[in-house]
């Protein structure tokens, strides 16, 4: 549909319609800023890990953490892990 054809239509609605339709257009836009904004925190966040895993260092601090949850695992000392609805993580 072209820009004329759906300002040709908008005029053809009634005014609650038109309210209607810019409630919904407002929603619409915050929902795509917060999706593009989701967007660009996550490439920063990976942008930062990258950074973290390039450096030489990073490969020992690995083998410790996973040393370390083995440890822990083998004591007894940790949970299970669930993902709820959300998609987050959760001790199962």
């Amino acid at each position: 549909m072209q820009v004329q054809e759906i300002k040709t239509a908008i005029t053809k609605l009634s005014v609650e319609k038109v309210n209607e339709l810019s409630t919904w257009l407002e929603v619409y836009q915050a929902d795509l800023w917060n999706r593009e904004n989701q967007i660009e925190e996550s490439r920063a966040n990976e942008d930062k890990w990258n950074e973290l895993f390039s450096k030489s260092e990073s490969k020992q601090v690995m083998r410790t953490m996973a040393q370390e949850a083995r440890e822990e695992f083998h004591a007894g000392r940790t949970t299970g892990i669930t993902i709820t609805e959300d998609g987050r993580l959760a001790p199962a």
